[in-house]
């Protein structure tokens, strides 16, 4: 019903219960169902009964936001990452990264320094591919999410050697100011050019293409 393959049904199922088929009455998600990124969310002045509402008067929907409280935390961007990169075929030790009940600071690749998320090493994950060091399905390999530039403690980014990864680099990412090391070298399958906004990162030291 979903519009998903079985593995990402699954997924959705696991997260959301029967939200995933339909939202439950008394909340609503433009999609009129929760997808990978986004739960439904309480509305106050939804229709009595009705499944599925699609929009909500005064109220916003966050696209990223998991528990619907109107808000995008660091646990639920790295998550956002995780789903659109393909993260079930990342490898089993990357597995947590599907569970929002695994706080931040404990996941594999992520290093937090008072609490908050200080370095990012990608480096042993296979983004993007199909788990058979094959690359994935193009139409779900969505990249790296705008989102990541909301982590304004993150000074350490590494996704060397990560020929799978599709997509662009966010120019979102410019708002990293602590951001010391950027390094997607031989990221072969990204395209674009390099954003003229990452100029204003002026604590980045190196930058590794």
């Amino acid at each position: 019903f979903c519009g998903y393959g079985p593995a990402t049904q699954n997924m959705l199922y696991r997260q959301f219960g029967c939200d995933a088929v339909m939202c439950r009455p008394g909340t609503f998600n433009i999609h009129g169902h929760a997808t990978l990124h986004s739960a439904c969310r309480p509305c106050p002045d939804a229709p009595e009964g009705i499944l599925g509402v699609t929009s909500c008067e005064g109220v916003e929907y966050v696209h990223g936001d998991l528990d619907g409280d109107g808000l995008l935390s660091p646990r639920e961007i790295l998550r956002m990452l995780y789903v659109d990169t393909l993260g079930r075929f990342w490898g089993q030790s990357y597995r947590p990264w599907e569970k929002l009940d695994v706080p931040e600071c404990e996941l594999l690749g992520i290093t937090c320094v008072n609490g908050q998320i200080a370095r990012i090493d990608l480096t042993g994950a296979d983004l993007c591919s199909n788990g058979e060091r094959r690359a994935g399905p193009v139409q779900f390999c969505k990249g790296l999410p705008e989102e990541l530039g909301l982590l304004t403690a993150l000074e350490v980014f590494q996704l060397t050697r990560r020929q799978f990864l599709r997509g662009t680099i966010p120019t979102q990412l410019s708002n990293l100011s602590l951001l010391r090391l950027l390094d997607i070298s031989t990221c072969s399958s990204m395209t674009g050019t390099l954003p003229t906004e990452l100029g204003k990162l002026t604590n980045l030291k190196r930058l590794i293409l």
